[in-house]
């Protein structure tokens, strides 16, 4: 894209970015999948959010120490509690204890699994998650390899993950996994922009807070990403022992 002048080439990149957002936005809220015993925990739980936001009630009664208050962090069950309580969905009925041993027919039955429309509501902000997380590893890889090279590796792994029938069946569940791919991604993203920039006192604080800020976000999604937080810190002890 070297040959292209300044405003071509961000206009050319852009159209790329909303290609790959448009294709993943058409795959993933046309995808459809079974619903996932792990979904009936996501949504039933999504009572937190509103204890947390909207009632503000911080005491030992409404958050009791036990398996459902510490089994995952809340940052997603924030982001689908707060959407159904947008809906209008009443999360204060939902269950969390899907009984794995029967099918969903027989959970929906006994109460123990979501209606139908609230699954589907669910479902939503994890689809959008999925489609900004393809536009995140396009930029990761074009970022990372540069030049045409760049626009060619992003194409292909945007392509990869937008195509893929496991992902496309699994990421759109109401589930953690489609937001931890994105704020991982995105911190990634910044990672990589920051030791490509020229740094300065200012601008490495500031590239290092955001990057913290959205793997932060990442582990408040789920418990996981205390795996990349090592190779963050790795990473950072190296970095600082070849200055």
């Amino acid at each position: 894209m070297k040959l292209l002048s300044p405003r071509l080439r961000w206009t050319a990149e852009l159209l790329l970015v909303l290609g790959v957002l448009a294709a993943g936005l058409l795959v993933f809220f046309t995808a459809k999948a079974k619903i996932d015993s792990d979904e009936g925990n996501w949504i039933g739980t999504t009572a937190y959010f509103e204890t947390f936001f909207i009632r503000r009630d911080f005491s030992p009664e409404a958050w009791p120490d036990g398996y459902w208050a510490r089994t995952q962090p809340m940052v997603f069950r924030y982001v689908i509690g707060s959407w159904l309580w947008l809906r209008g969905h009443n999360l204060q009925i939902q269950n969390p204890n899907y009984d794995y041993s029967k099918p969903a027919a027989a959970n929906r039955r006994l109460g123990l699994a979501p209606a139908d429309d609230v699954l589907d509501d669910a479902r939503k902000p994890a689809r959008l998650m999925a489609a900004l997380g393809a536009v995140m590893l396009y930029l990761v890889v074009r970022v990372l390899v540069g030049s045409v090279g760049g626009v060619v590796g992003g194409l292909a792994a945007a392509t990869s993950f937008i195509g893929s029938p496991y992902l496309e069946e699994n990421l759109i569940r109401a589930k953690a996994e489609s937001t931890l791919m994105f704020f991982l991604l995105a911190a990634l993203l910044l990672a990589i922009l920051s030791v490509r920039r020229p740094r300065t006192t200012v601008s490495s604080v500031r590239w290092g807070l955001a990057t913290g800020f959205l793997l932060g976000l990442a582990f408040g999604v789920k418990l996981t990403v205390v795996l990349a937080l090592i190779a963050v810190t790795l990473w950072t002890v190296g970095a600082s022992l070849a200055v």
